[in-house]
């Protein structure tokens, strides 16, 4: 079933992937997650068309090292989402030059495949 969720994740990331470079984003690189509810891949297509993909996480078999590195995975694709999301009356972008569904679209990340970033602590 991964399978199914892994193609069509491939060829929505293909479509925005060359959507942002028609537009002329300086990174049109794009990311998504492929999964069944139980396996889980993370996949990336970067700056260069190239597309790099993780090994896949079965949380069932796996137990919770597989979930803590899932959820590592999507809370790395969240932050970037977050750090990287411009307001549309931002010095860099102002309401002139913004585009309805570009803030969606502004996630690019520094390599949350290789090195997801720490769990998140009950410290606020």
């Amino acid at each position: 079933m991964l399978d199914a969720a892994r193609l069509q994740l491939l060829g929505y990331l293909g479509c925005l992937y060359a959507w942002r470079k028609r537009r002329g984003k300086p990174s049109p690189r794009v990311y998504g997650i492929a999964t069944d509810g139980y396996v889980w891949q993370f996949m990336e297509v970067s700056d260069a068309g190239e597309i790099r993909e993780s090994e896949r996480l079965d949380i069932v078999k796996g137990g919770m090292q597989a979930l803590e590195r899932v959820m590592r995975g999507v809370m790395a694709v969240l932050a970037e989402a977050t750090a990287l999301a411009t307001p549309f009356s931002s010095p860099e972008k102002g309401p002139a030059e913004s585009v309805e569904g570009d803030e969606i679209l502004e996630v690019t990340a520094s390599g949350f495949l290789d090195q997801p970033p720490p769990m998140p602590t009950d410290e606020l």
